[in-house]
């Protein structure tokens, strides 16, 4: 079912994202064995908000999947949400900032044994 996703402008890969989650909710609720209807009360929402956010409903709030993965006890899932990514070149770069090398000069000719 489309759900006014254009007022959204969604694009495909992000209302993939949306239908995802919402797989994986039904399969969690499922493993559960819970229906809509006693999962919805667990966590304070309707049949229905549960039935929109499995179909992937874009105007369901980020609040509603913060509890129900609270719920689900996956909280740790959003750790990583909008986190910056990592430019691992950059990282190399600020790491040999400041860095001290060995020079040639450690060693001199004076240091050398003479025979």
């Amino acid at each position: 079912m489309e759900f006014m996703s254009h007022m959204y402008n969604l694009l495909p890969n992000e209302k993939e994202v949306l239908v995802t989650l919402g797989k994986r909710l039904t399969l969690a609720r499922l493993e559960l064995n819970e229906t809509q209807e006693v999962f919805g009360r667990r966590i304070g929402a309707s049949r229905q908000k549960i039935g929109r956010m499995e179909l992937g409903d874009p105007r369901i709030p980020i609040g509603d999947w913060i509890a129900v993965t609270g719920y689900l006890r996956r909280l740790s899932s959003w750790q990583g949400v909008m986190e910056a990514p990592v430019d691992l070149f950059d990282l190399l770069a600020k790491s040999q900032k400041g860095r001290k090398r060995a020079t040639s000069t450690a060693f001199s000719d004076q240091d050398e044994e003479q025979p």
